[in-house]
């Protein structure tokens, strides 16, 4: 049976020539999200800090550990789990569903209730 509870949105059209560590950036109902490919996957996650909201895009992206740090007290995320790694609070970057359909990349959303 189908997952009727996510809508899918198209975010990005996927180039054949992506290389380990490509990141972008995109906006979705005027919030801005980044977009990560690592290791065959991509990772898409808010683009403001869960601890303070810090712009997590003026921070230091790490593609060797695949680690991003905020800018505003230092704490440290992986990227693919979406784990606190260093920081003081038990905050953790909330990674969003993505799905892969036809060379484009979509990211999932929760359904309206009134869509059920």
């Amino acid at each position: 049976m189908p997952d009727n509870s996510l809508e899918w949105h198209k975010i990005l059209e996927i180039d054949d020539n992506l290389t380990e560590g490509f990141v972008t950036d995109f906006y979705f109902k005027s919030k801005k999200y980044l977009c990560f490919y690592f290791e065959g996957e991509f990772h898409v996650v808010h683009e403001k800090c869960p601890h303070n909201g810090a712009k997590l895009s003026l921070s230091g992206f790490n593609p060797m550990n695949k680690t991003i740090t905020c800018p505003l007290h230092r704490y440290c995320f992986d990227i693919l789990s979406g784990k606190l790694l260093s920081g003081a609070d038990a905050c953790h970057l909330e990674k969003l569903p993505v799905r892969i359909h036809q060379g484009k990349l979509y990211l999932g959303t929760p359904r309206p209730w009134w869509k059920f």
